[in-house]
């Protein structure tokens, strides 16, 4: 498994998958419509030169960064595997990165059992933050310092 920086076109190659897609757009987002926003760090996660979903990184300030992951349906029992390279990744080439923060919705459990395997711990709830299937959820905020990483 191989994480290398791909095109904001990648990423809508990616997020052209209709599972994926309505999982990570907002209420009113189309396909269509959407555009990667700029500024951000979209890592492609390769399996033997299958681009097989991507990761999204962005600084929160100059220490602290968001992420999130992105795996078509059909890769998921790559999960594992996803995060360990990533999280390897990340803490060894960046050592500026102190901290890595994800804001889950809370309408995915799935996600937030998936993130505490790697030490994320939940540190808050951004409330009634996004639009999902016609309602305002929460997102679910979790972090994890580079000192918990070591650990």
């Amino acid at each position: 498994m191989q994480l290398i920086p791909i095109t904001p076109e990648q990423v809508k190659m990616i997020l052209a998958d209709e599972e994926l897609f309505s999982r990570v757009a907002e209420d009113g987002v189309s396909f269509e419509d959407y555009i990667p926003p700029a500024g951000r760090l979209y890592l492609g996660i390769w399996v033997d030169h299958t681009l097989i979903g991507f990761w999204t990184v962005y600084g929160d300030n100059s220490v602290s960064f968001n992420i999130h992951c992105h795996v078509l349906e059909g890769y998921r029992n790559y999960s594992v595997e996803v995060g360990t390279v990533f999280l390897d990744y990340m803490f060894s080439k960046y050592d500026k990165i102190q901290k890595l923060n994800a804001k889950i919705p809370e309408m995915y459990p799935d996600v937030c059992t998936y993130i505490k395997k790697f030490g994320f711990k939940q540190e808050g709830v951004d409330r009634k933050s996004i639009m999902k299937n016609g309602e305002l959820v929460d997102r679910l905020l979790f972090g994890l310092t580079r000192g918990d990483y070591n650990e």
